[in-house]
């Protein structure tokens, strides 16, 4: 009998991208539409949100 599939969350549930990619969405977001480049619920984009208003 085989191990039944699992949907795969969290960490490793996504392919890694390539940097072209990866560095397009970053521009993307930080320079197109204003937002903080990393993780959004992160202290860092707290912070980032109050230094831009």
């Amino acid at each position: 009998m085989q191990t039944p599939k699992i949907e795969r969350t969290g960490i490793n549930a996504h392919k890694k991208k390539p940097p072209r990619i990866r560095y397009r969405e970053l521009y993307v977001a930080r320079i197109v539409k204003g937002r903080f480049g990393g993780q959004q619920e992160s202290i860092g984009a707290k912070r980032a949100q109050f230094k831009r208003k």
